[in-house]
């Protein structure tokens, strides 16, 4: 049995996509454990730079300590704002440059693959060429790479759509 829908991507299913590929990315262990190494790094950048550290100065360091973990703060802090506010104003900018993101998008799924029906062509894809998928409360995101993702806006699925889509989706990674 395949089930079916068709549906107009909108700028916001692009915000709401590149919201949820930034959560993603942060929540990945190898981001985790970069951000760690960058965090020791620049507390003990701000650490020597403030005095604190060569020579180790623990009178210093009772002075300093909010400013030293203030700043050492300060990338995580740009991090967030790349998600929260430059990653959806590209994505509304994308959209918005990239015509081939307006046209009808057809999808249709089956228990082996998802099938893709555009103006520019159709293509199927079984559900194993799938490396991960995400979900928030707006968009699934079908990943084919670490970076490459397609989109399916929740909006435009029934609650049976999205049972049988789930069914497929399970099968990715597997």
């Amino acid at each position: 049995m395949a089930d079916m829908v068709r549906f107009r991507l909108s700028e916001d299913d692009m915000v709401h996509a590149a919201r949820l590929f930034s959560l993603m990315s942060l929540r990945k262990p190898r981001t985790a454990i970069s951000l760690a190494i960058i965090f020791v790094g620049c507390v003990v950048l701000m650490g020597s730079i403030s005095g604190v550290f060569f020579p180790l100065d623990f009178d210093r360091l009772a002075e300093v300590w909010p400013l030293v973990v203030g700043a050492s703060l300060l990338p995580f802090f740009l991090v967030f704002l790349l998600a929260v506010v430059v990653n959806p104003r590209l994505a509304r900018r994308t959209y918005r440059q990239q015509r081939s993101l307006h046209g009808e998008i057809g999808l249709n799924w089956t228990e082996e693959q998802l099938e893709f029906d555009s103006e520019y062509g159709k293509f199927a894809m079984p559900w194993s060429h799938f490396v991960r998928w995400g979900e928030d409360k707006h968009v699934f995101l079908l990943f084919e790479s670490n970076r490459l993702y397609r989109i399916i806006p929740k909006r435009v699925l029934d609650a049976e759509n999205e049972r049988s889509l789930r069914r497929g989706l399970a099968s990715i990674g597997a």
